[in-house]
């Protein structure tokens, strides 16, 4: 979410596609998601410095030193869906979709 002031972070229920809320703004923050959602940003790779998995919390670490945690982003719900990050760049409306499933404690970043 770095400097969302750019931006806005949209959480999107994955079962009916209802917008289950939005976040602006540029500070440190956790998201709890209360059910397998997207979690779309809009911006650039470029924004997040590291993604890590802690437990089954997606932590974002962005450009502009802020952190962000997606609580049960890795948890599966009955039918075994998950959360999925979704980075929307603005300027073209292409997107770029984080779906790998890392080890628990493991960061990455997904190719370029």
């Amino acid at each position: 979410m770095a400097e969302l002031t750019q931006g806005r972070v949209d959480i999107i229920s994955r079962e009916n596609g209802t917008l289950i809320s939005q976040t602006t703004g540029g500070s440190s923050q956790t998201i709890n998601l209360a059910e397998p959602s997207v979690v779309r940003i809009s911006g650039t790779r470029a924004m997040v410095t590291q993604y890590e998995r802690q437990g089954d919390d997606l932590v974002l670490h962005m450009r502009d030193g802020s952190t962000v945690r997606y609580q049960k982003f890795f948890l599966d719900d009955a039918e075994g869906e998950h959360s999925e990050l979704v980075l929307m760049m603005a300027l073209t409306r292409r997107s770029m979709r984080c779906s790998r499933r890392p080890q628990k404690g493991q960061t990455w970043l997904p190719p370029q």
